[in-house]
This record gives structure tokens, C-alpha cells and sequence, in this order.
């Protein structure tokens, strides 16, 4: 048996990741109304890629209507 301690990895605990979005004026959105103003996504996310690509799938649809994205945030 060895004296010496092993060296592990640290593990950093696990985080989430939301997108959130600026609304221009108050909209339903999946039948609640939402903003205007800063808004969260319902939607949390594992990894900050993977909120930004489900959020880049409908960009374009969402500032048709006047929601710009702005960005995924880590949520502590």
C-alpha cells in the first residue's frame, strides 16, 4: 500500500444554462403573456452551446416579431 495520496480531478459541480431575450412590447407566448422588457426563456439548458443553438434555430423567426436574443446566462 502506498503512503502517497492519489491525485483525482476536481469536479465542478454541474451547471445550467438559460437563454434570454428582449421583448419590445408584451406577447403570449405558450399562453402566458411575457415582458416587455428582459425575459427568460421556461427552458434551461446543460451546456451554453447547446441554449445558443436551440436559440439560434428560431432567431430569425423571433425578431420577425420584435424578441431579440440576448444570450445564455449561467444560472447560479
Amino acid at each position: 500500500m502506498s503512503t502517497q495520496l492519489e491525485e483525482r480531478p476536481i469536479t465542478r459541480p454541474a451547471q445550467r444554462w438559460r437563454n434570454f431575450y428582449w421583448l419590445e412590447r408584451q406577447l403570449e407566448i405558450g399562453g402566458e403573456m411575457r415582458g416587455p422588457g428582459r425575459t427568460p426563456s421556461k427552458f434551461v439548458w446543460p451546456t451554453k452551446d447547446i441554449a445558443e443553438t436551440m436559440a439560434a434555430k428560431r432567431r430569425d423567426e423571433w425578431e420577425k416579431i420584435g424578441v431579440k436574443y440576448l444570450g445564455a446566462e449561467a444560472e447560479t
